[in-house]
């Protein structure tokens, strides 16, 4: 910690601007090393003017920057709690907060804001500049319907920890909520981390910059059963899991991550998938708009999972060599998706989706129930304890699995 220069002078809050709350009495400027720590909790506030210091030190208190601009030139620090709810914080060098609440207002500049505990946005904000906001506890984002959180200028907003989306939220990479945009922004969620997508909540980018989202942890769509949307680049080389609900990825999806739809949920996929993804049936709906660009390997499709093609219409669906799927349009293949494991002996049905579209069910063939009949069919044998048990194979037809109704895309 820098040697201050000048500190706060009493055991109460105020504002930054009152010259007589500082010792000595005059207001911190661009050379100073600042120390704010009261005897007890106080709230300290930055409302107006424009600010510029060295560094800034807070301890035993909470610091909230509500209108005006402070700029910090290098290192900072929040022992309890830093608040932004409207004006401009600009962080020139690395700072950590134990608790971070945005509520409006900008945080801005090349620095690196560390979160080492909960952080909390609310409301329309933006976060913009060559640095990054790093997430390292639990976060949340609840919304509602117009609320935006803006990251553009080329801002990394980084989670480490558990980072829920709810209500309306919406991070849109490459938005400035307040005026003109200053370029792309990135999304990242690390290895460790979690980001958990409720309904109505929202990722998206606008053109003019570089934007994407960078899945190395685990995204899930959980909450009800309406839909939560992707609408960015994606690179995935962690898990995405539909649990609930629908969740829709509109833009390419790369990486060689994983891909999950559960029982009850829907994976909308409108855009390209690729080859080194892997895609699970947990149960639910897998929906293609672009079947033909969906190379991810589908893993584990069977009796109650069902494929939809978005306004695709088909006719058949039949097993090609090296266990692919075939799906045509009368003598027209619209689509070649890639099975894993054995299908030989499954049975694959095509219906209408009732929106333009087609259902693909499967009923597994002898390839799959042998194994089990055998298995099952050893079970007591060769040892006196009672009868070998017999079963008979039986096929039959699943009813088709709809997709939560979706609206034709212009």
């Amino acid at each position: 910690m820098p040697t201050p220069t000048i500190q706060w002078a009493f055991d109460q809050g105020g504002d930054w601007a009152t010259t007589f709350n500082w010792s000595p009495h005059r207001l911190p400027n661009s050379t100073d090393d600042v120390a704010i720590d009261t005897a007890n909790v106080r709230v300290v506030t930055h409302s107006i003017g424009t600010s510029t210091v060295h560094s800034l030190t807070v301890g035993n208190d909470f610091f909230t920057v509500s209108g005006g601009s402070l700029r910090i030139n290098s290192t900072s620090s929040f022992a309890i709690l830093l608040t932004v709810s409207g004006g401009t914080m600009r962080f020139g060098g690395a700072a950590t907060a134990a608790l971070f609440r945005q509520s409006g207002g900008t945080v801005r500049g090349a620095g690196t804001l560390t979160v080492t505990g909960q952080t909390t946005f609310a409301s329309t904000l933006l976060e913009t500049g060559a640095g990054r906001t790093l997430l390292k506890g639990d976060s949340a984002f609840n919304g509602v319907s117009g609320d935006v959180f803006g990251v553009d200028g080329g801002r990394t907003v980084e989670n480490q920890g558990a980072l829920t989306l709810s209500g309306f939220a919406k991070i849109v990479l490459g938005l400035n909520p307040f005026g003109a945009s200053l370029g792309g922004g990135t999304m990242k969620n690390d290895a460790a981390g979690t980001i958990d997508m409720q309904d109505n909540s929202e990722i998206s980018s606008i053109a003019g910059g570089a934007t994407s989202f960078i899945n190395a942890g685990t995204l899930k769509k959980t909450g009800g059963t309406a839909l939560s949307i992707i609408r960015v680049d994606t690179t995935d080389t962690g898990s995405i899991e539909a649990a609930n609900g629908t969740l829709e990825f509109l833009n390419p999806i790369t990486g060689d991550g994983s891909l999950v739809v559960d029982t009850g949920a829907a994976l909308e996929v409108k855009a390209s998938a690729a080859a080194t993804l892997k895609m699970t049936f947990n149960g639910g709906t897998l929906a293609l708009g672009d079947p033909a660009s969906f190379a991810a390997t589908i893993h584990a499709f069977g009796a109650g999972d069902t494929i939809d093609l978005v306004f695709r219409q088909a006719t058949k669906a039949t097993l090609g060599a090296g266990d692919t799927l075939v799906i045509k349009n009368g003598t027209t293949t619209i689509a070649t998706l890639q099975l894993a494991g054995n299908h030989a002996g499954d049975t694959f049905h095509v219906a209408s989706d009732g929106h333009a579209g087609t259902l693909i069910t499967v009923t597994p063939g002898p390839a799959h129930v042998a194994p089990f009949v055998a298995a099952m069919a050893g079970l007591g044998a060769g040892d006196g304890g009672g009868p070998v048990l017999v079963f008979s194979e039986a096929h039959y037809t699943h009813p088709p699995m709809l997709s939560a109704p979706r609206m034709a895309m212009a």
